[in-house]
């Protein structure tokens, strides 16, 4: 339907947690672009391309559903592109280009034709002490992959860091008052993860996370029928 058409509520009620990725934009080349989240002009060549009006139909989507996923307690972890969509969803900004800030190194991954080459180990991340990323880890450090060219750049207002690259750029943020699980990871854990305990660990606490909701939502009819 069309994305003005979508009864977020009801979504939100039939989901048990939410993973935020790749989505057709990003695998078609097509990028967040500053008028998603501050209104700049775009190029008459994004125009003419359909970018633009691309990104808004689906943003109008995915956008207030992230917004609405975290503020009704359905568990969400974010990778990569979907991020970056929650950083917007909730106010922040994006560097169009991270290779071309100063300082900033290139986050983007080789283009061969071995995945594993291209979702290797890149760079190591500082993980925030205390913070929730920390907590489920267990440690100040981690070797993550890396396969973006937009990255974080002014955080969300609601967002906490809780880790960042070498070069600073953020690589992780999770969303401190949100009611339910809500962690957004720059790199991609999903790749391989069986063989990477950092991975399981955070997947192993949303897929808990989604049982508790599960479990909630189940109890709800079961009280109904027993009264």
């Amino acid at each position: 339907g069309r994305p003005g058409m979508v009864n977020y509520s009801r979504v939100g009620s039939v989901s048990t947690g939410t993973l935020a990725t790749l989505s057709f934009q990003s695998s078609t080349g097509l990028e967040l672009t500053p008028v998603n989240y501050k209104g700049a002009a775009q190029s008459t060549a994004a125009v003419a391309s359909g970018e633009v009006q691309l990104t808004f139909t689906s943003l109008a989507t995915t956008l207030p559903l992230i917004r609405h996923a975290i503020d009704h307690a359905v568990p969400l972890i974010a990778i990569c592109r979907g991020a970056q969509e929650v950083n917007v969803a909730l106010g922040g900004t994006l560097h169009q280009l991270v290779h071309e800030v100063p300082g900033r190194r290139d986050h983007r991954s080789p283009k061969t034709s071995d995945i594993d080459v291209n979702y290797a180990p890149a760079h190591e991340i500082e993980i925030v002490e205390g913070g929730l990323l920390h907590r489920l880890i267990g440690a100040r450090t981690a070797t993550v992959n890396s396969l973006h060219a937009q990255g974080v750049d002014q955080l969300a207002p609601r967002a906490r860091i809780e880790a960042v690259a070498d070069d600073g750029q953020i690589e992780a943020f999770s969303v401190p008052d949100a009611p339910a699980f809500a962690l957004a990871l720059q790199w991609h854990p999903e790749h391989r993860a069986l063989d990477n305990p950092v991975s399981m660990k955070m997947f192993d606490a949303f897929a808990e996370a989604c049982r508790a909701r599960a479990e909630r939502r189940l109890r709800g009819p079961m009280r109904v029928a027993a009264e």
